[in-house]
């Protein structure tokens, strides 16, 4: 038969379980703060530079005298609001597209939205975010024409800038272009909900 514990063996054995209970919370709490700041490391490093407020303001208000205006100008419009918005943010080459398609006629305008993705490492970056499949798939889809084909084998309709019937009026290379702008915004986690409503005027008219 073992002698019951005394009192004060008792008093030591639970005194020294709160400290364990103790060091243990205090533990998960560094770790847990450890953890947060490593992914507000992350944040900082991989986002994109804000918006400029300014030009938020000067776009927005552009955007909201746009049915004062024939609706095809509106796409262009929009083009435009992204070259001027998305200078520190998007590829180079991307809003060079954007700001080029202004000035070639409508039946060069798929081909000049391509033109990022002919060679341009971060614009293909961009669209690999948009679509797995990558320049495969816009190589398939410029020899076809196949937009409904391009639109649901990348689930394009997944961000909502469009849908498949509407995408059926566009050019392989708008629709391109306009997803891989949002894929890389959203890869860098720093989209905004006006660069949404930018692009679906690029693709909506």
């Amino acid at each position: 038969m073992t002698d019951p514990a005394s009192p004060d063996d008792a008093l030591d054995e639970f005194q020294a379980a709160r400290r364990r209970q103790r060091w243990t919370r205090l533990a998960v709490t560094a770790a847990a703060f450890v953890l947060a700041a490593g992914l507000f490391a992350w944040w900082r490093l991989t986002g994109l530079p804000p918006l400029d407020a300014d030009k938020v303001e000067e776009v927005s208000k552009a955007l909201d005298d746009l049915d004062h205006l024939p609706r095809e100008y509106h796409a262009l419009i929009a083009a435009e609001a992204m070259t001027e918005l998305e200078a520190a943010r998007l590829p180079p080459a991307m809003t060079e597209a954007f700001a080029s398609l202004k000035m070639v006629p409508p039946e060069r305008i798929s081909a000049v939205a391509l033109q990022p993705f002919a060679d341009d490492p971060e614009s293909l970056a961009a669209w690999s975010v948009a679509c797995p499949a990558g320049p495969a798939a816009i190589a398939a889809a410029g020899e076809s024409g196949d937009v409904d084909a391009l639109f649901a084998d990348c689930k394009l309709g997944r961000w909502s800038l469009i849908d498949g019937t509407a995408a059926r009026r566009l050019s392989v290379g708008r629709l391109v272009l306009a997803h891989a702008a949002w894929g890389w915004l959203v890869d860098h986690h720093s989209e905004t909900e006006l660069e949404r409503r930018i692009l679906r005027i690029f693709l909506q008219g």
